[in-house]
């Protein structure tokens, strides 16, 4: 087996490897191949490409992204041969604190690598709550508001992420409450971010979200986004497990209101 660079070429195979119940990898993988702070590998099997996995770099943090094997070369240590290589690549690169998110299929993998589980996102879907009101506290994205969101979201997530959020600004927006900003939500940025540091705004800025997305994610310490949901009918169907290797980071999953995706939390 090779772990080698991915590239462009690559992608029209990708669908061929993931699983079935997933949505089409080949677009946050094209984001990773066009940014230079993620970096693609491929495991390589008699010339079959039978792996992939990504490594995402924000400053002091890295993270395994859409890490995902072939499931007819299951059970051969592929997927822990592609966290390894990723490991070590974002040692190389001096990161602090290493984050992934799994799957019930790929916990149990990372485990044994040494990665540890701090928390678990519950995940909900086929939800439809299209027609909630809208506050009027919240306002599209303006320049002015660009350094306070960038604090907002290292608050939350504990990490600076500031470059990769920059990328999603343009058709955020905002709770403002006595002209202080409260949350963000970032509709383009993965699975639809929110964070916020009032229940009030993140609540609001969740009911802007439902009119896009059918499906919602956040961590199990948001009890606010929990009990919303509970509220108006939804139960979670599934959880996926945030592990950390090494040291852990300090963040505030209860300022959460919906995650980026799979790949950063």
């Amino acid at each position: 087996m090779q772990i080698l660079p991915l590239n462009s070429s690559d992608l029209d195979l990708l669908p061929q490897i993931q699983p079935s119940d997933w949505a089409d990898i080949r677009i946050p993988v094209r984001f990773y191949l066009e940014t230079e702070y993620c970096y693609s590998f491929k495991a390589v099997i008699d010339g079959i490409l039978v792996g992939t996995g990504t490594g995402i770099l924000h400053k002091k943090t890295g993270w395994l992204a859409t890490i995902v094997t072939h499931g007819q070369y299951r059970n051969q240590g592929i997927g822990k041969r592609i966290t390894q290589h990723l490991l070590a690549f974002l040692q190389k690169q001096n990161c602090e604190y290493i984050y992934l998110i799994a799957t019930a299929l790929g916990e149990p993998v990372y485990s044994k690598v040494g990665f540890i589980t701090e928390s678990r996102y519950n995940y909900f879907r086929d939800i439809n709550l299209k027609d909630l009101e809208i506050s009027e506290h919240i306002t599209p994205y303006q320049l002015d508001y660009k350094q306070a969101i960038f604090e907002l979201d290292a608050a939350i997530s504990g990490e600076d992420r500031s470059q990769h959020v920059a990328t999603f600004l343009a058709d955020s927006s905002v709770y403002l409450h006595n002209e202080k900003i409260e949350g963000v939500y970032f509709p383009s940025f993965g699975d639809g971010l929110i964070v916020a540091k009032t229940a009030k705004a993140g609540l609001e800025l969740m009911k802007k979200r439902f009119q896009t997305f059918n499906m919602a994610s956040f961590p199990e310490e948001n009890r606010t986004a929990n009990d919303f949901m509970v509220s108006h009918g939804y139960e979670p169907v599934m959880t996926h497990a945030r592990m950390h290797f090494g040291k852990q980071m300090t963040w505030q999953p209860a300022g959460l209101y919906n995650r980026v995706g799979g790949n950063i939390g």
